[in-house]
Parts: structure tokens; C-alpha cells; sequence
């Protein structure tokens, strides 16, 4: 397998990856829970165990449908629906938490056995 086909099948992993990454160096200090997630983001990308891969999308599964929940109940309890900053808040969050639930379906497509 060559690394551009390598990296395709492997893009919500190296996504993830790159994500937490940003997080470690954006927050400016160590932070042992975010090395935690990095190292076992790693551990997945290299191992590809098939267990590891089902429940980690199923955590961004949840984790993306319960905060796309609390984005819409944020939404509705804004005055004014159509003011700058709920429509920015509806934006984002959906934007965001719909990523989120995207590379859950992927990572769900490459770590469910074809034959059931």
C-alpha cells in the first residue's frame, strides 16, 4: 500500500491526530490527558485494532450527537433567533460537531468487518 492510499484510508485517525495535536500546542502547558489521547490516536493509527477503532467511534459518535444536542438547546434559548451571535453560535457548533460525527461514520466504515 502506498502512503497516499495508506493516508486516505487513514484520515480521520491522522485528522484526530493533527487535532489533539493543535490542542497540546495551543493550550501552552503540559496537560497529561490530552498526551493520553495523542498516545492512544497513535497507538490506533499504527495498530489498526479493529476494538480500539469501534470504540473510539462510538465515543465521537455519542460525543457529536449529545453536543450538536446542546448547540441546538443553546440556540433556542437566545432572544432574537436571527441576531449575529446565535446564527454564529448555530454555525459553528454544527459545523464543528457535524465533522466530528463525519469522522465517526469513516473511522465506523473502516472498522466494521465487511462480513457479518
Amino acid at each position: 500500500m502506498d502512503l497516499l492510499s495508506k493516508t486516505r484510508h487513514s484520515a480521520a485517525e491522522l485528522v484526530l491526530i493533527l487535532a489533539t495535536s493543535l490542542a497540546m500546542i495551543g493550550q501552552g502547558r503540559f496537560d497529561l490527558t490530552l498526551l493520553a489521547i495523542l498516545a492512544v490516536l497513535l497507538m490506533l493509527w499504527i495498530s489498526q485494532n479493529r476494538v480500539l477503532g469501534l470504540l473510539i467511534a462510538s465515543v465521537l459518535a455519542i460525543t457529536a450527537i449529545w453536543m450538536s444536542g446542546a448547540v441546538i438547546s443553546e440556540y433556542e434559548e437566545f432572544p432574537s433567533r436571527t441576531s449575529r451571535e446565535s446564527v454564529e453560535l448555530l454555525i459553528t457548533g454544527i459545523t464543528l460537531f457535524g465533522t466530528l460525527g463525519f469522522l465517526s461514520l469513516l473511522m465506523f466504515r473502516k472498522y466494521i468487518p465487511a462480513k457479518l
